[in-house]
């Protein structure tokens, strides 16, 4: 798996260097990221070549979707299924490499992301399946445009997604205070920046409380609450869905 790629990271709880040592600032925490991200894909390497990424993969697209329709009981105004932006995993990525047509199967439109180049924010693109997906940078899946189908012709930035929008993203692990790690590329960080993103809490949302509760992350049940290097760039997500099941994290308070 390449090492800089759109799997990166993101706004973290405010925290007290001098008493948490997660929070170290400069050269010693990339140096932890570094190594955490080692550890946390030669893992994943492994066990993607068992049958129990399978029965992984198949028990978190279930949570996840369970956790979609309730969030869609709560707050849907037409009866339609919310949209999700989500993502095309790598292989040996949790969720697998069918997510985003498991996700279809349910009646979402689903949109995934566009790298255009490396430090630019990602953009998105409604999918319509695997036959409308090109292999783009780092090996990562991307949807073409295809208007006749969607009437979308070019990739739009995320904030002219549909309103209501689930945010799905790819982590390799999260802390219990909801700390993400990526995979170190910083796309991530830069299309939830501040000048799009305000801050309110302990997370940062787009205009305000809008991605409270409706932004979350995928990893196995290992990978969350494992302690995880930050700094104030890094995002923490409210809910986090595994194989286990789906927890709230400490950024949801």
């Amino acid at each position: 798996m390449a090492p800089a790629s759109p799997r990166d990271r993101d706004a973290a709880p405010a925290t007290d260097p001098a008493t948490d040592p997660a929070a170290a600032p400069g050269d010693d925490t990339d140096r932890r990221k570094t190594e955490l991200r080692r550890r946390l894909r030669a893992r994943r390497t492994t066990l993607a070549t068992t049958p129990d990424r399978a029965r992984r993969d198949a028990a978190l697209v279930t949570n996840l979707c369970r956790h979609l329709d309730s969030l869609d009981s709560l707050g849907s105004a037409d009866g339609r299924p919310a949209a999700v932006a989500a993502f095309a995993p790598l292989p040996g990525e949790p969720g697998g490499a069918d997510l985003p047509d498991r996700l279809a199967a349910t009646g979402r439109q689903v949109w995934l992301p566009v790298v255009d180049a490396p430090g630019r924010p990602l953009r998105w693109l409604p999918d319509v399946g695997p036959d409308h997906r090109r292999t783009a940078a780092y090996g990562i899946r991307e949807p073409v445009p295809v208007p006749s189908v969607t009437g979308v012709d070019a990739p739009l930035p995320l904030s002219a997604l549909p309103a209501g929008l689930v945010v799905v993203l790819p982590a390799l692990a999260v802390d219990a205070d909801g700390v993400r790690l990526g995979q170190g590329g910083g796309f991530y960080d830069r299309t939830f920046a501040p000048d799009t993103i305000r801050h309110s809490g302990n997370i940062r949302t787009r205009a305000g409380a809008a991605y409270r509760g409706r932004m979350l992350a995928l990893v196995d049940h290992e990978e969350f609450g494992v302690p995880v290097p930050r700094t104030t760039l890094d995002l923490a997500v409210p809910v986090v869905v595994t194989d286990d099941g789906v927890s709230p994290t400490g950024a949801h308070r």
